[in-house]
């Protein structure tokens, strides 16, 4: 059974989750650490405090640490999931970074926080993440968890017949990144080209329940995939 530590949003959480629940998989962090997160600079920051690096200033955890039920205690300590995962699966889902002295931020939370609270936090910068900036962050990442990698992208969605042009972007991106860094790239076009959003897609952010464990097996088949030509696994 292959055991999976995920970093990334809803969107890998919940298909991993569904394939745990039937002994499909090992999901490592199914409970923690775990909170949700965007980027590629997002991801390296939860890895260094998994790994017993510093938290955040107790002021700005409200805007990082997406949560649910929201403003739960997470159990921080990943350094023996990680050790032990088969797999760590990174999904990057944003190049829009808000930065906030050093800390990346959690989008979502910044529109959903109270606007005196937002506020109260200083000045925000607002900048894109180019690929190079995404590889080097996937590259840390890399380093710091002495891990294989499957990188998965955002959800696949066209509009009048093309692909949405910052998601393709992204996408592409993702896709040098696993040709330059030897990492395996799971694109969610595979599984939703060719199938009605209606039936996949609650919206353009979030999978049907339904459909959420055959998002799971197509990344499942995809790590299982990448892992076969690497010789890193531990014999079972």
């Amino acid at each position: 059974m292959l055991k999976i530590f995920a970093l990334g949003s809803c969107r890998i959480h919940r298909p991993l989750r569904a394939l745990d629940k039937v002994n499909r998989i090992a999901f490592l962090n199914r409970k923690d650490p775990k909170w949700f997160f965007h980027t590629s600079r997002a991801a390296v920051q939860a890895c260094e405090m998994c790994l017993g690096g510093d938290l955040p200033p107790a002021a700005q955890q409200p805007v990082i640490f997406e949560t649910q039920p929201m403003g739960r205690v997470i159990d921080m300590d990943g350094r023996d999931l990680i050790a032990r995962a088969d797999v760590v699966v990174l999904e990057v889902s944003s190049l829009k970074s808000f930065d906030l002295d050093g800390w990346e931020l959690n989008q979502f939370k910044l529109v959903k926080a109270d606007p005196v609270f937002r506020d109260s936090l200083g000045p925000i910068e607002v900048t894109d993440h180019s690929a190079e900036d995404v590889k080097s962050h996937i590259r840390r990442v890399q380093e710091l968890v002495q891990r294989p990698i499957l990188l998965v992208d955002h959800i696949h969605i066209e509009r009048d017949g093309a692909p949405i042009p910052k998601r393709l972007l992204l996408s592409r991106i993702l896709a040098e990144a696993s040709s330059e860094l030897g990492l395996g790239m799971f694109s969610t076009r595979s599984i939703l080209q060719d199938r009605n959003p209606a039936a996949c897609l609650q919206n353009g952010f979030h999978y049907q329940p339904s459909f959420e464990p055959a998002v799971g097996e197509a990344i499942l088949e995809a790590a299982t995939a990448h892992l076969a030509t690497l010789d890193t696994r531990d014999p079972v």
